[in-house]
């Protein structure tokens, strides 16, 4: 994180069930936001169903406004699936999203920055990024 990040929680639903979602924050002196969020499962999500769970998420990614989808590739992290995506957004900026699956819990890393700025930034901090998978 460029700053000490702020820390939330959010309840979200997922197939029905309420879950916690741990969210924390921080913007960097060129006004971009970095973000990471991590949410566990009741259940073990399987390779097939995170696949699945990648590619609605692309299709959520760029529905319902003027985002234009630049690329989504799949990555990995100590053996985890993930998918990572960029994209020109309506609001004349752009937004790099990373998503890891790590046994039951999931990761998003989001970086929303201005169009052609923060190359460098966003870059340190998805190579930053580790995790320790629970069990």
């Amino acid at each position: 994180m460029p700053a000490s990040p702020t820390v939330d929680s959010q309840t979200i639903e997922v197939k029905g069930i309420k879950v916690q979602a741990k969210v924390l924050s921080a913007w960097n002196r060129a006004k971009s936001e970095f973000i990471v969020t991590y949410v566990d499962s009741p259940t073990t999500v399987s390779e097939e169903e995170a696949e699945k769970m990648f590619d609605r998420q692309e299709q959520t990614f760029t529905r319902g406004d003027g985002t234009r989808l630049l690329f989504a590739q799949k990555v990995a992290l100590k053996g985890y699936s993930g998918r990572h995506y960029a994209a020109h957004t309506e609001n004349n900026t752009d937004s790099d999203e990373i998503l890891y699956l790590v046994k039951r819990r999931l990761y998003i890393l989001i970086v929303g920055h201005d169009r052609g700025v923060d190359g460098e930034d966003v870059k340190r901090f998805f190579d930053s990024f580790t995790f320790e998978p629970q069990t």
